[in-house]
């Protein structure tokens, strides 16, 4: 049974692996190879340990766990722009669980959350436009490209897409999944 559960430090290892087999799965071919073919782990790990030590108070981290396992994990960031609305900075799952319904639970508590802390806010987030995957996943959920910008960490120049979600959307989507 899929149990959703705040992240805490503890966490950080679990979360900077499951970022970086997202990555290295998910982006060939967007982020430079020698950027993925590193130690993707450690830089994730040095992102995520100091983002879960002290998070801000409108950081919002959600892990999936199957069997005790971590297998997908969010981060919103609450209030993060004036137009916008809250960040979806990261939805992250296992690439063996994807179609599953980990994401949909996983976006389904942001929405929850968002609409909760912050009834007439938006939900917006960067996709890049190579990830076709991605963008479906986002789309079928309601989301709507609003614009573009950004490079890849690493290196190189990939073109990166805003989705976005209305306050209305977000209870839509809040009330279609709930965990377990």
């Amino acid at each position: 049974m899929l149990h959703l559960r705040a992240a805490t430090l503890n966490d950080a290892r679990a979360v900077a692996s499951a970022h970086a087999l997202s990555w290295r799965t998910s982006y060939r071919g967007q982020f430079s190879d020698v950027f993925l073919d590193g130690d993707v782990l450690a830089e994730r790990t040095a992102a995520w340990t100091p983002r879960l030590r002290r998070p801000d108070p409108d950081q919002v981290g959600t892990l999936a766990e199957l069997d005790g396992q971590v297998v997908g994990f969010s981060c919103t960031l609450l209030e993060d722009d004036a137009c916008w609305g809250a960040l979806l900075d990261n939805l992250h799952v296992q690439p063996h669980l994807k179609g599953q319904g980990v994401g949909s639970t996983l976006l389904s508590q942001v929405a929850r959350i968002c609409h909760e802390r912050s009834p007439t806010s938006g939900l917006s987030l960067w996709v890049l436009d190579a990830n076709g995957n991605a963008r479906r996943f986002y789309e079928r959920h309601g989301a709507t490209c609003a614009g573009e910008e950004g490079s890849p960490p690493g290196g190189g120049r990939v073109r990166r897409l805003r989705y976005a979600w209305t306050p209305q959307e977000l209870v839509r989507i809040s009330m279609t999944t709930s965990p377990g």
